[in-house]
């Protein structure tokens, strides 16, 4: 049941970026969007790294 909620989140995030990628690197260019990208994922897994609980943890 858990993990359910843990893939799906999962899955829409990583199907909403194959979808936008395309249009975001055209519009800031692939090395701003790496960038910004290491950075949003840095942030997430240090919010469920800080905060270990279902909600931050799905978020992050």
């Amino acid at each position: 049941s858990l993990v359910i909620l843990g893939y799906t989140s999962f899955m829409i995030m990583m199907a909403s970026g194959r979808f936008i990628a395309d249009k975001l690197i055209a519009r800031f260019g692939r090395k701003h969007l790496l960038q910004v990208s290491g950075v949003l994922i840095s942030s997430g897994l240090f919010l469920s790294v800080l905060f270990p609980y279902l909600i931050s943890s799905t978020i992050g």
